[in-house]
């Protein structure tokens, strides 16, 4: 198996709660970046929408399983966990994504880690029963032409072998006017939106801001 991307999505239970999260997750995004060099992203999230004021998300991209499992395995996770399960700060069990990524369809750009205060959306997109890959050369496009937009630090799709009909995007951009402005009204994906919008059963797009770890590190 190659690289993977997780994608956690957390309910807290308070926003006070929320902060807490944050914080340890914070810490083990810092135990990361200085000592798991295939731990490549660690992105701690909130939604940009300021109403919704218990949710995290943890975004993280890892080498291989290995890399992972070790992660997992390591004290500053442990601790993690620990204060998770003996602390009331969570409101139910946390979803989990893990995904591989679709083959030459992500790119991260070095000045990603530079970015401190970037716009980033996750979406899930299911498709009618057998239609996902068949729509994957119009996402690709997105992909290539994402790569000449200036504003746009990291692009990827990723998929779940367990959900066939499902498509997962991440997409980091300089600021949501940008992904409006310049992103979205690109050829490439107003022709991917044209394309495929009849072949999708949901959309479940996910606005978030960055509060703590990393988008990518220094190369």
């Amino acid at each position: 198996m190659g690289r993977i991307l997780v994608a956690a999505e957390l309910q807290t239970a308070s926003s006070e709660a929320r902060e807490q999260v944050i914080d340890a997750l914070t810490t083990v995004s810092k135990y990361s970046k200085a000592n798991e060099a295939g731990v490549h992203k660690y992105m701690i999230c909130a939604p940009v929408d300021t109403s919704d004021t218990t949710t995290v998300w943890a975004i993280e991209e890892y080498a291989d399983k290995h890399t992972l499992d070790s992660h997992m395995a390591s004290d500053a996770v442990k601790d993690l966990i620990a204060f998770m399960t003996s602390s009331p700060v969570l409101a139910g069990a946390p979803t989990i994504r893990q995904l591989s990524f679709v083959d030459d369809s992500d790119f991260t750009k070095p000045e990603a880690a530079q970015q401190k205060d970037p716009f980033i959306v996750f979406a899930d997109i299911e498709f009618s029963s057998g239609e996902r890959d068949g729509t994957l050369n119009y996402w690709k496009g997105n992909v290539d032409s994402s790569k000449n937009e200036s504003g746009t630090f990291v692009y990827a799709l990723a998929k779940d072998e367990a959900k066939p009909d499902t498509l997962y995007t991440l997409g980091v951009y300089e600021s949501e006017a940008y992904l409006w402005d310049t992103h979205v009204k690109s050829s490439a994906v107003q022709e991917t939106m044209e394309k495929t919008k009849a072949l999708r059963k949901e959309l479940r797009v996910s606005k978030l801001q960055l509060r703590g770890g990393y988008v990518a590190k220094n190369s």
